[in-house]
């Protein structure tokens, strides 16, 4: 179970890029994209935890939680999906990865 969970973490960072690219170059807005994109993943997360009975409505609405959002996946993917306007997927890869480093 758990190499199927490493291998379906690394498809879903590996096509994360070239999915950002391909909305950027169809003529979508990067942040109208991005929102679609995380309101999907979101949704679906949602669905998949609350059938396991492991998800409670008010737990989406902690100020941590907001905090969360806001800072590592707000900040973090609204930068990118902005910056794969005008740099490649690759380059804009390269630097996600080793932002932890810096």
């Amino acid at each position: 179970m758990i190499a199927v969970g490493y291998i379906v973490m690394c498809l879903v960072f590996g096509t994360t890029f070239l999915a950002i690219k391909i909305g950027v170059e169809a003529g979508l807005p990067p942040f109208l994209s991005a929102g679609l994109r995380f309101l999907v993943a979101g949704i679906l997360m949602y669905t998949w935890m609350k059938l396991r009975g492991k998800a409670q409505w008010s737990l989406l609405l902690r100020k941590e939680m907001l905090l969360t959002g806001l800072g590592l996946t707000f900040g973090t993917f609204a930068a990118l999906y902005w910056a794969e306007q005008y740099v490649s997927s690759g380059i804009g890869a390269i630097l996600s990865a080793t932002g932890p480093l810096m």
